[in-house]
């Protein structure tokens, strides 16, 4: 049969019938075609296709390292859906772990227009990250239209970082990819993104650690004196709720290559940023919330005030 599809990723599943029934009784996926005694159905939905192949003792696998639950770390896939509500509804009710809620987002794609999308992030039995997204159209990116006159300087960079401490050792995490350079998990924040929906974002991508966010407990800078980076760190205490840390977790925005809980004498002896890290600030339990949220009116002020 031919496929007019340019990319169909295989999925090797653990168990053929349980993943079948998830795939077209709850998602909505059709059989393309099967061979049931190998385990193997090529699936489709609005024009995204799926295999899935059972991994069988004895059978020729494709599998690159342990097959551990979750499956396809650090990768989802984004398969497109007319209808982004009905099905997150229809997943939810089915008991499938909803990764990332209905939700709407829009992503810049070029200087002057921002696209978006209706979407939601499913697992499937096997753990892969199925995220179905809706297209919401284009639209100007509305902000510009107070600067376009304007020559705008560089801006600082903004990242959050997590403060995660079990049995009074911190996580860290090397940043240059070869381990001469430590620090706590995170990274930048995106153009849109609130601050707690960036830190978990992006401790998942460097260790697949799925956290709850607490409070910011601290702020601190960093500016080259040639003035060609500029970057601000505001870190949030946080707490693991699902996930260990495992050798075999690839990062998938960038350098990460190790990660690992360090006590207080570890970091003396570590290339550790920011310094203060050293001295044992993260161990004291925050006395007050500092955080206090996204302010919308303030954006609803400056689009008004730009139309």
């Amino acid at each position: 049969m031919p496929l007019d599809t340019a990319m169909t990723p295989e999925l090797g599943v653990t168990d053929f019938k349980k993943s079948l029934d998830f795939y077209v009784n709850v998602l909505g996926f059709t059989v393309q075609y099967d061979r049931p005694e190998e385990g193997f159905a090529m699936l489709e939905r609005q024009g995204s296709r799926i295999m899935i192949d059972e991994f069988r003792e004895g059978t020729r696998s494709w599998a690159a390292g342990p097959l551990e639950y979750p499956l396809g770390r650090g990768m989802n896939l984004q398969i497109d859906t007319t209808d982004a509500a009905g099905l997150y509804e229809r997943a939810k009710s089915s008991g499938a772990r909803i990764f990332l809620e209905l939700e709407e987002k829009w992503y810049r794609i070029n200087e002057a227009t921002e696209a978006g999308n209706r979407q939601f992030i499913v697992l499937d039995p096997d753990g892969y990250m199925l995220r179905f997204a809706e297209d919401m159209g284009d639209r100007p990116i509305k902000f510009l239209a107070m600067n376009a006159s304007q020559s705008l300087p560089p801006k600082p960079n903004v990242s959050v970082r997590a403060v995660i401490v079990e049995e009074n050792k911190l996580l860290v995490v090397n940043g240059d990819g070869n381990g001469d350079f430590w620090c706590t998990p995170g990274g930048r924040l995106e153009y849109g993104e609130d601050l707690k929906a960036g830190i978990a974002r992006e401790v998942y991508e460097e260790t697949g650690l799925t956290i709850k966010v607490g409070d910011a407990v601290a702020v601190s800078e960093f500016v080259l004196e040639s003035n060609t980076f500029h970057n601000v760190d505001i870190f949030f205490r946080c707490e693991v709720i699902d996930g260990k840390i495992s050798e075999s977790w690839k990062d998938t925005g960038g350098p990460v290559v190790d990660r690992r809980f360090a006590s207080l004498e570890d970091l003396q002896n570590m290339n550790i940023f920011p310094r203060w890290l050293r001295d044992g600030s993260w161990l004291k339990p925050s006395e007050k919330s500092i955080y206090l949220g996204s302010v919308d009116i303030q954006r609803n002020q400056m689009t008004e005030a730009a139309m």
